[in-house]
């Protein structure tokens, strides 16, 4: 395993080609996001999948974060939104909300099922590697199935680091609160897990209650209480 150190430096272009030679090769990366540390590989790569499915001792029937680089992305892997729907992703991404999207194809990425939750995260550090991967990510928390999610990288455990090829040390992550896992398969949005962003926000916006100025002009204050270590 080889670590990276990016504490107060951004990362270079040399060091973003280190982490996608490694997902090219079906390896595994560990790197910041704006909530949590993720433990990510190709998403078009069964051996990576299977890997990370391994290291977390994750059940087969839970499946994983897409992340992309950006909107437009999405079309790639085959999804359809609406006009409403994209006013979502508007607003918030890139940040800390997860979309759950029925998919149309069951050839695109078969090992995910029916559905497919994606995110573009608010990170430098993991934006500049998906742009040079260009092709979406499996990620999830870097720590074993069942473990509080390390929201610094000193709080990956040792037996998650050992077994991943590359690791990227940012230090703490700027929310250090899980994602909002928001589901647009149906005509119904629903709020499947309420974290980083208040649920009345994103039905606020949902609702066209809210402008994008007031949701991305204020700030995500989450009390250490409400934080799940």
């Amino acid at each position: 395993m080889h670590t990276i150190t990016l504490r107060n430096k951004d990362i270079t272009p040399c060091e973003v080609e280190k982490a996608v030679k490694v997902l090219n090769d079906n390896g595994l990366v560990i790197f910041p996001t704006d909530t949590v540390y993720g433990l990510a590989g190709s998403a078009y790569s069964s051996l990576a999948i299977e890997k990370i499915y391994q290291l977390k001792q994750r059940p087969k029937d839970k499946p994983f974060i897409i992340f992309v680089p950006d909107i437009d992305f999405i079309k790639k892997i085959n999804i359809k939104i609406t006009p409403k729907i994209k006013n979502l992703l508007q607003v918030f991404w890139p940040g800390a909300v997860t979309f759950v999207f029925k998919k149309n194809l069951d050839d695109i990425l078969p090992q995910l099922g029916g559905k497919i939750a994606v995110r573009i995260p608010e990170h430098p550090v993991v934006l500049a590697i998906l742009k040079g991967f260009n092709d979406p990510l499996v990620v999830t928390s870097a720590n074993i199935s069942g473990e509080g999610s390390p929201f610094d990288f000193d709080q990956i455990g040792s037996g998650i680091l050992e077994k991943t090829d590359l690791a990227i040390d940012a230090g703490r992550c700027k929310l250090s609160v899980i994602s909002t896992i928001v589901d647009v398969s149906e005509s119904k949005l629903k709020i499947l897990r309420e974290g980083a962003i208040p649920a009345e926000e994103i039905l606020k916006v949902w609702n066209n209650k809210a402008s994008i100025g007031e949701i991305n002009g204020k700030k995500v204050n989450k009390s250490e209480k409400d934080r799940k270590y």
